[in-house]
């Protein structure tokens, strides 16, 4: 059998002096006005070094006359006070509903969609004419295409041979040789292929 090890006592938690610390402040952002005019602007150099003759004249800032009333009003706009409460972003200001919105309302159906709260659906007519709507536009579109492609290749049928005769026509009236079929022109590629590898 193993002896037991003596007995160690424990030390007690050590004690940390507690540090006060204090409450974030903050300092309210004052309004400066903005300058309107240059004579406004305290900083703002009013003498122009000529660099010709190296003199300095006085440049005299050009203000309207008659407009002392609203330089005043622009120039100390009002402070927004700080002790105003903050206003609730996150919820809509409620508008009062008219009697055209609490009908549509009433006939509105709400769904509970787990995750994604209530849900409104339209009523039966406007889904019924939506659906019809784009129904028809789906089968009109689909048969103007396919319409379209059987007139597009009916037209090239009667088209093809028409255009041919045209440009032997107008070869022969200017004395040219005619221009060779297609089949033709694969025939004379073929026997130059055959000539040049033997």
């Amino acid at each position: 059998m193993q002896p037991i090890p003596p007995v160690t006592p424990i030390p007690n938690a050590v004690k940390f002096p507690t540090i006060d610390v204090l409450l974030p402040s903050f300092k309210t952002p004052e309004w400066e006005p903005v300058p309107v005019y240059r004579e406004d602007i305290k900083s703002l150099n009013t003498k122009k070094i000529n660099t010709k003759t190296n003199t300095t004249t006085e440049v005299r800032p050009t203000k309207p006359a008659n407009n002392n009333k609203e330089k005043e009003e622009v120039a100390k706009p009002t402070q927004p006070t700080p002790d105003q409460p903050p206003l609730d972003v996150a919820k809509p200001l409620e508008m009062p509903k008219t009697a055209q919105d609490l009908e549509i309302e009433s006939t509105v159906r709400r769904v509970e969609v787990p995750l994604l709260g209530e849900i409104p659906l339209p009523r039966e007519e406007i889904v019924v004419t939506a659906v019809a709507t784009a129904g028809t536009a789906a089968v009109a579109s689909v048969g103007a295409t396919l319409l379209a492609t059987r007139l597009f290749e009916q037209v090239m049928k009667i088209a093809k041979p028409v255009m041919k005769t045209i440009v032997k026509k107008i070869a022969q009236a200017r004395k040219k040789p005619l221009p060779l079929t297609w089949s033709r022109q694969r025939l004379v590629e073929r026997r130059r292929r055959l000539d040049k590898s033997r």
